[in-house]
């Protein structure tokens, strides 16, 4: 019964990314079979109107025939403008009945409506309407086609004309309407995945030619996952092929159970499934991705204790890291096999990171290798990426040379910016995994990290002025900062840049609670706290450093006027 609930589920995610528009999985594009066949039915209609003409003594419901098919014409091209299927598919038919009954009109030209009815009752169901929708316009149908014979051709007065009008009007919609969820079924079935139950690569092939255009036209992101369960031929060994296929269908309904209805997941083939986040961005991304990658290790750790399986996890953004959809897929891919694989499984590495020189072999050079280990640990527990440790080093290196600091010193910044957060290990998940703002007690106690890892890098043989860049990163300038509440120049430098580089990235990169901001609009934000909360040297090194990037230009004349 579980299962086939959640096939009822699955069934829905995938029909409602083609509905209303479904006959173009099966006839490709149809905008021009679509124009032929109205062309063709205006002809007949102004053939018909000017055989019949019109008798304006009196207003008649013949009369609102051709505005009916105006208006129907005018909203189908704003659905198609707008991208919105079910506007599109009213508006078609809603101009597709009106021309029908301006045909009905003509006694030689009634066979011709009438089968114009149907094969619109036919075309209608198609594109897999929802049953309201559907039955809503077939009995509006019904209403335009008897008004119009009744009125115009008197017919149905006598048995036979009211059996062809039951038979036309009521009976075919009625069995359309029994069958659209046959219809609904055939298609799920060919766009859906037999084992796992979600989209087949049919079905992306579908979201090439239907999403993807509209992704572009609006202007939206679009964000990749590439999901692939490490190790997977080892369940299959010591399981066995039918336990494998549960791992599958148990994969997938994690995986659905952790992204919006409005997401899309879909079978890349074996082990691998393609999740697509619209309107998300890459960081935004790599939270889902994060969080898919800790419930999947939490999940199969507890049923399958014999054989513990992970997943890594690729992820690319439209448009940054590609312009169209086998390019993102192929960015992912990239992503998942260079970056997640090789860095040990268990992942999540995004496309970015590999345009640029490896932001981890940067950082890890300048580590002892005892340490990385805790680093690896530190950024898998509170679910951060290698890039955003590698931006805070790359920034404060390029910060401390401005300075004037030494090269050994500037390394010491690099390796602060590896370790400033190691003392997270030792608080508990909750808070550094809450999705809301810390409570005062919680506040308390994630105060404690500084001192916490400065414990930790010390049991492991680190001493001197790396400890004390550590333990000084959430110092103030003005003296209200912790751990120790050091002011001014007591703060080391090292420290100093770490925690300007580390506000500049939150509020660039990493805004948990507010919208990311601009450089420009980070900078007022920093600039504002220059003297209170950071060094003013720093902060003037880093607008000088903006400035010279061309990310804030006349950055100075804007906060001058704001200031004023």
């Amino acid at each position: 019964m579980k299962r086939q609930m959640a096939s009822m589920k699955s069934n829905g995610r995938i029909l409602r990314h083609i509905r209303w528009q479904s006959s173009g999985f099966v006839f490709g594009h149809l905008s021009f079979p679509r124009i032929i066949w109205l062309l063709v039915m205006l002809f007949l209609a102004t053939y018909a109107t000017t055989v019949q003409g019109f008798d304006f003594d009196r207003i008649t419901f013949e009369h609102l025939l051709w505005p009916m098919a105006l208006v129907g014409l005018l909203v189908w091209a704003l659905g198609r403008f707008r991208d919105l299927p079910a506007a599109a598919w009213t508006g078609f038919y809603v101009a597709w009945i009106g021309l029908a009954g301006t045909i009905l009109r003509v006694p030689s030209l009634t066979n011709v409506g009438r089968a114009v009815m149907v094969v619109g009752a036919i075309t209608a169901i198609l594109d897999m309407p929802s049953q309201r929708g559907f039955i809503a316009m077939a009995l509006w149908s019904a209403v335009v086609g008897i008004a119009t014979e009744y009125q115009c051709l008197g017919s149905f007065r006598g048995l036979r004309g009211a059996s062809v009008g039951f038979l036309i009007y009521i009976l075919v919609p009625f069995a359309l309407v029994h069958n659209l969820g046959l219809l609904e079924k055939l298609y799920a079935g060919g766009l859906s995945d037999d084992l796992t139950g979600v989209g087949s690569r049919a079905l992306l092939r579908w979201l090439r030619s239907s999403l993807w255009p509209r992704i572009e036209r609006q202007g939206r992101s679009l964000s990749l996952l590439l999901l692939d369960i490490d190790d997977f031929k080892l369940v299959n060994d010591r399981l066995g092929h039918t336990q494998g296929d549960e791992v599958l269908r148990k994969f997938a309904q994690l995986i659905r159970s952790e992204i919006r209805h409005q997401d899309i997941i879909c079978r890349y083939g074996g082990d691998e499934f393609v999740v697509f986040l619209l309107d998300a961005t890459s960081k935004e991304a790599v939270s889902v991705a994060n969080r898919l990658r800790r419930v999947v290790g939490d999940v199969f750790q507890k049923e399958y204790p014999d054989c513990p399986l992970t997943v890594s996890i690729g992820v690319a953004s439209y448009p940054e890291d590609a312009q169209d959809m086998d390019s993102l897929l192929e960015a992912a891919d990239k992503a998942l096999l260079e970056g997640a694989k090789l860095q040990g499984k268990n992942q999540v590495a995004t496309a970015a990171s590999l345009r640029s020189p490896d932001p981890w072999e940067m950082v890890s050079r300048e580590l002892p290798t005892d340490l990385l280990p805790l680093v690896e640990m530190t950024y898998l527990a509170t679910e951060e990426t290698v890039d955003h440790l590698s931006h805070l080093a790359e920034l404060g290196y390029r910060l401390g040379k401005m300075l004037g600091l030494p090269e050994e010193r500037c390394i010491r910044i690099v390796q602060g910016a590896a370790l400033h957060d190691v003392g997270k290990l030792a608080l508990p998940k909750a808070i550094w995994r809450k999705s809301g703002p810390l409570s005062q007690e919680e506040d308390e106690v994630a105060r404690l990290h500084p001192e916490l890892g400065v414990g930790m890098l010390a049991n492991l043989g680190l001493h001197g002025p790396l400890i004390d860049t550590v333990r000084h990163h959430h110092e103030w300038w003005d003296g209200t900062g912790y751990p120790m509440g050091l002011k001014g120049e007591e703060i080391p430098m090292e420290a100093a840049i770490l925690s300007v580089v580390g506000a500049y990235d939150d509020l660039t990169r990493d805004r948990t609670y507010g919208r990311i901001l601009t450089p420009k609009e980070a900078l007022r934000k920093i600039k504002a706290l220059s003297g209170v909360q950071f060094s003013p040297i720093v902060v003037d090194k880093l607008e000088e450093l903006l400035h010279m990037e061309g990310l804030v230009e006349a950055a100075a004349s804007n906060l001058n006027s704001h200031e004023s």
